[in-house]
């Protein structure tokens, strides 16, 4: 899955503002900036109530509105949120620009069918004054492996571990056929060579993941 764009219009501080997030979901700015209301309005999008998202309305209007456009699998989603003052909040979602969804509950129950895992667990951000929390709970013991885990890098680091020693098995399996070439020597090598085709064309595969 991959972020595209937001929209937002009378939310929290913001009038109106378009950010493109395909090239990454860096938000920088000064404290009071509304970065973390920038934040609140994607999880606005994946959330399954309104509830508490009312006090997002800018003050002095009666509206707000959130969208936002992200890629999986070749295509396209865009999900278009709206909270109003005095009325249920309304949801609409696209996909390559066909509407598949159009209230909050069919909108929900369509990206828990797109989403095989919780997206808010990728939604990490340091909220103001926290930071020196955040140091303190990587501090901890367990907190380094908590962080991997919501971040998804200890599943990264399972794949690699997993390629590391496959790799090491095909070179044994290699090694051992050498040795074997070398104690017999006569027609050996026509023998295993297509074996050793074989170990070696997987080794570079594996190198090449590694």
């Amino acid at each position: 899955m991959k972020l595209l764009s937001l929209e937002i219009e009378n939310w929290a501080c913001h009038e109106k503002l378009r950010i493109d997030l395909s090239k990454s979901l860096q938000i920088e700015g000064r404290n009071g900036a509304g970065k973390s209301s920038i934040l609140e309005a994607i999880r606005f999008i994946f959330s399954e109530s309104s509830r508490g998202y009312k006090s997002k309305i800018k003050r002095g209007t009666n509206s707000s509105r959130v969208k936002l456009r992200f890629s999986k699998d070749g295509d396209i989603y865009s999900i278009e949120k709206k909270l109003h003052t005095k009325k249920p909040s309304t949801a609409t979602m696209w996909i390559n620009r066909e509407r598949v969804a159009d209230n909050p509950s069919s909108v929900y129950k369509r990206l828990q069918e797109i989403l095989t895992e919780n997206i808010l667990d990728k939604l990490i951000y340091v909220p103001q004054g926290s930071l020196i929390d955040l140091i303190n709970r990587l501090r901890i013991r367990g907190g380094r492996q908590e962080l991997d885990a919501l971040l998804g890098l200890d599943k990264l680091e399972r794949v690699y571990k997993g390629i590391g020693e496959e790799l090491r098995v095909k070179d044994t399996q290699l090694e051992m056929i050498l040795k074997r070439i070398a104690k017999y020597p006569e027609n050996a090598d026509e023998e295993y060579k297509e074996e050793i085709e074989r170990l070696e064309k997987e080794k570079r595969i594996l190198e090449k993941k590694f």
